[in-house]
């Protein structure tokens, strides 16, 4: 591995730690043995320059060329690496077998070391560089999340603490002939609530509105798929108080009055 060095997914400060040391991307592998590297790793992928068919596409079920601007290099799996090689496998079936597989894993908190003692990881059963899973044929044990991985664990996203969230708004005259407080130019909704609302209810409905989508994009960063399950109840009150709508998808369209 002396003529060797790392290559690591992510960002400049991306990293990963195998037998008490951490690599970065053009670190050495001089510390790693060719023969125990991938037993190390567990399912991986390994890089090689460009191998391109005719038409100039790197194409095959155990390639994936490297998305990189100007990239010349594919990620490859186990197997092609060591046919290219000359050399045979020094690794066991079982081994191979499992090196074969996606190594995507769950990212469920559960499957956490660092919060989790203990905890083992899931990884999607596909084969590696496999087409995304459609997402709306879900198994009836495990998940298919939302970038095409499929899963044998529970869906993170499910089990999320749900929320019952009640929002009470005030559509009193006040809130109507006033304009002090007007929706913003460039939020989300302001086509949708400005033509009727362009005062201080309508800079609450684009709160409200914005709300939303920031606890949904929160929702999305913490699971690999489905949605937080929370419900929602809207009481509008002037004179009176009234439960107008309860849901659990957030829609613009619930919140225009």
């Amino acid at each position: 591995m002396t003529y060797t060095e790392w290559v690591v997914e992510g960002g400049d400060d991306a990293s990963l730690e195998l037998k008490g040391h951490r690599y970065a991307s053009g670190d050495s592998g001089a510390p790693m043995l060719c023969s125990l590297l991938c037993t190390a790793q567990g399912r991986h992928v390994h890089v090689d320059k460009c191998n391109p068919d005719e038409s100039g596409r790197c194409y095959g079920t155990e390639l994936q060329h490297m998305e990189a601007p100007g990239s010349k290099q594919d990620w490859i799996s186990h197997k092609l690496f060591w046919g290219r090689s000359g050399f045979s496998d020094p690794y066991t079936v079982k081994e191979q077998e499992e090196f074969i597989l996606c190594d995507h894993r769950c990212g469920g908190e559960e499957h956490d070391p660092e919060k989790n003692k203990g905890a083992i990881a899931s990884y999607c059963t596909l084969p590696i560089f496999h087409p995304p899973a459609d997402e709306k044929q879900q198994p009836e044990t495990g998940y298919i999340s939302k970038d095409g991985h499929l899963y044998n664990c529970k869906n993170p996203a499910q089990m999320q603490r749900a929320f019952h969230i009640y929002f009470v708004i005030d559509i009193s005259g006040s809130m109507l002939w006033q304009t002090d407080c007007q929706p913003r130019a460039h939020s989300p909704a302001v086509n949708k609530i400005r033509p009727r609302f362009n005062n201080r209810l309508g800079a609450l409905l684009e709160a409200l509105y914005g709300f939303w989508i920031a606890r949904d994009t929160a929702t999305r960063k913490r699971a690999s798929s489905g949605s937080r399950g929370d419900a929602y109840t809207l009481i509008r009150f002037a004179e009176f108080a009234k439960a107008s709508i309860q849901a659990q998808k957030y829609s613009i369209n619930l919140i225009i009055p």
